[in-house]
């Protein structure tokens, strides 16, 4: 093998290990309902937790609210775990038994974890294929927000409690701006890896 061959090998490995480096430097929200979320976390609040979706070069940060998330590992090898009664005894969470605004808690964890954002997913994906002016696509779904008609769980539908209802659209708003910003954010990571690993085998064809 000559000195351009090995040069060209030794790029594309190293290419490789700061990509892979990349991925590793990021933090992971593991939610209750065992999702995961790979991102960059910004600011833990007393009932919220902000972070950065992987690979969102459009700055949108998230919040997700403390009752719903299980732990977070962090890209040094931190965890941090949280305990849902803990929160509750300090106050941070709401008990929606012992208190009448609890309707909103409960309802923005049931509207989380029961939206089926099975279209927004479809969408992240689409939208990558759409090349640059398909990002139109994810940060208009994640900022248009899900109508009380477009909710057919019984548990919204019949319910008389108005807090509910709005926790609930606003849990369903923050799972479905999600879905489509981690479907775009996988399919990019998939694409670049698979970029990547095209480019090498051509240069060491070559």
């Amino acid at each position: 093998m000559n000195m351009k061959n090995q040069l060209k090998r030794i790029s594309g490995i190293l290419f490789l290990l700061t990509v892979a480096l990349g991925l590793k430097a990021q933090d992971t929200i593991k939610l209750r309902n065992a999702e995961i979320i790979l991102c960059t976390v910004t600011e833990i609040r007393n009932t919220e937790i902000e972070y950065l979706p992987w690979l969102d070069s459009g700055k949108n940060y998230h919040a997700i609210n403390k009752s719903l998330v299980h732990s977070i590992t962090y890209s040094n090898g931190k965890c941090d775990t949280f305990s849902r009664s803990k929160a509750i005894a300090e106050g941070k969470i709401i008990d929606t038994f012992s208190n009448r605004s609890v309707g909103y808690n409960q309802g923005y964890d049931n509207g989380f974890q029961n939206y089926r954002p099975t279209n927004e997913r479809i969408a992240g994906v689409a939208s990558f294929l759409l090349g640059f002016p398909g990002i139109a696509v994810p940060i208009i779904i994640s900022t248009t927000k899900v109508k009380a008609k477009q909710i057919s769980d019984p548990a919204f539908t019949l319910s008389n409690n108005e807090n509910y209802k709005s926790g609930y659209l606003a849990g369903a708003n923050k799972r479905r701006a999600q879905a489509v910003w981690s479907s775009y954010g996988i399919t990019y990571g998939v694409a670049t890896v698979a970029t990547i690993v095209a480019v090498v085998a051509l240069l060491s064809y070559f």
